[in-house]
């Protein structure tokens, strides 16, 4: 499966990810344009687009745990991702 050109990067601010989801706003961006620290919302059906850690998300079990590798795909539910450096 490929990897979108398009990221949900979400806005913490420059703070803490201290979620939930639903009160952080995102724009999308070129997957070219991630850098470590970032913040990603991937949602059912979509291609990890980066290596990182899941902060959040409903389907972090799915993924095969806390660290997910970049072209894995999102089979249900949704995680926030933050990139490793």
């Amino acid at each position: 499966m490929p990897l979108s050109s398009h990221v949900r990067l979400l806005d913490a601010s420059g703070a803490e990810y201290e979620g939930p989801i639903d009160k952080l706003a995102f724009e999308l961006v070129l997957v070219t344009r991630l850098k470590p620290g970032d913040l990603v919302l991937c949602t059912a059906g979509d291609v990890i687009p980066a290596d990182g850690i899941v902060v959040e998300g409903t389907a972090m079990a799915a993924v095969g745990g806390p660290f997910v590798r970049r072209g894995t795909q999102l089979p249900a539910g949704y995680i926030v991702l933050r990139v490793a450096a």
